[in-house]
């Protein structure tokens, strides 16, 4: 009886810690897809999301208003690396999808090969110890007016730490 209490309080235990943990969140997630407007919005990781949505959002056709707000939030190691590829999407996509706080990989080789309209590609840095930030990302891009603007990454550090 006392092994089933221990073993039985062990698994609660394991399964507290992976619930805070959530890894490895979407990586790989959300490809090839027709959808209509306002789509693949929303879905980033927060708190320890290891992975985040790396290599995710490749290939879709989207209607307007998609690929928005994405990033990851505390300690995300990966970001969206590697994502947000090979899509078609309308006006006012791909925007505001940085990741914030130890997002280490950012969004490194992601925004590739899109054909997006207008008002697109905006406000994709990464805020605070953003190892490699948008490296390798925003090319061979097709973009209507206003878009690829505030795409800088921010390294400033944002706690008091004493």
């Amino acid at each position: 009886m006392k092994f089933q209490v221990a073993a039985a309080f062990l698994g609660l235990c394991l399964l507290s810690l992976r619930s805070t943990q959530a890894a490895p969140a979407n990586g790989g997630s959300f490809d090839g897809n027709n959808v209509g407007s306002g789509s693949f919005n929303n879905n980033g990781n927060d708190y320890e999301g290891l992975g985040g949505n790396a290599h995710s959002f490749d290939g879709n056709n989207a209607g307007s208003g998609s690929f928005n707000n994405n990033g990851n939030e505390f300690w995300v190691y990966g970001g969206n690396g590697g994502s947000f590829d090979g899509n078609n999407a309308g006006s006012g996509s791909f925007n505001n999808n940085g990741n914030q706080y130890g997002g280490n990989g950012g969004n490194a080789g992601s925004f590739d090969g899109n054909n997006v309209g207008s008002d697109s590609f905006n406000n994709n840095g990464n805020q605070f110890w953003a190892y490699g930030g948008n490296s390798g990302s925003f090319d061979n891009n097709n973009a209507g007016d206003n878009s690829f603007n505030n795409n800088g990454n921010n390294n400033d550090d944002p706690i008091v730490w004493y």
